[in-house]
């Protein structure tokens, strides 16, 4: 079970769950940032090599190091815990895309890196690789945030029988608690339904979501950044439009 805080980061929520570890939503309380947390699995921090494969995943995602994709900013272990902190990537689509492919030679299930290759390919349109990257991550580990990104992707290609297969479930999820209303917002946005999308963000600003601002780095909000609700959203959070 992991505790609700890891050395000076905060686990907000997780994310998902690959071959080495589980990654999850975290705060910097120190700098009042919200980060990935990548953790390794408790059953292998005793096997020496696995704990060398995580160590040498981290050293080459720093190497990579890049201010607009995936930046390790702290490697580190607390009690028995061994953690990686990073930053998430914003439009370096070249260098983001060879840090996936590095990634997943360390891990093929690692769940950002799938997540990673889907995103470029998204902003790319190229939908049908995307699909597969994120059908990858949603069978590696089938978390509502994975779900999320199928869908708005399964929305933007025109399947829109696929997309609303997901949508149920992430409805049907959030009533049990176990999706963000900003997953089910995400592929609103991707159909075309703008009026769902705000809906559904403003039930996740209603309920004081601690994840609502990564709407502003997330691709599947880029079809709401230039309706004037999106501006009023983030002026109500506290950020920049």
């Amino acid at each position: 079970m992991i505790s609700e805080t890891i050395s000076h980061y905060r686990i907000l929520q997780k994310l998902g769950a690959g071959g080495m570890g589980e990654v999850y939503f975290a705060e910097d309380v120190r700098l009042g940032r919200k980060i990935a947390l990548k953790i390794l699995s408790a059953d292998l921090t005793k096997n020496e090599d696995r704990v060398r494969r995580f160590e040498q995943e981290a050293r080459a995602a720093s190497g990579l190091s890049h201010p607009n994709i995936l930046t390790i900013f702290d490697i580190g272990k607390e009690d028995s815990t061994h953690f990686i902190a990073v930053y998430v990537m914003k439009d370096d689509l070249d260098s983001a895309m060879e840090h996936s492919r590095r990634l997943v030679e360390l891990d093929p299930n690692f769940p950002l890196a799938h997540q990673i290759s889907g995103t470029v390919y998204l902003k790319q349109r190229r939908f049908a690789e995307a699909i597969a990257e994120f059908q990858q991550n949603v069978a590696n580990d089938r978390s509502a945030y994975s779900l999320s990104y199928l869908g708005h992707a399964y929305a933007i290609a025109g399947r829109r029988d696929e997309a609303l297969a997901v949508l149920k479930e992430l409805e049907g999820r959030y009533k049990k608690r176990e999706s963000l209303a900003q997953y089910v917002a995400g592929v609103y946005a991707g159909l075309g339904d703008q009026d769902q999308a705000f809906a559904w963000l403003e039930k996740g600003f209603q309920e004081k979501s601690g994840l609502l601002d990564f709407v502003v780095m997330e691709v599947s909000f880029d079809p709401l950044r230039s309706d004037p609700r999106y501006a009023d959203l983030l002026r109500r959070m506290g950020l920049r439009p």
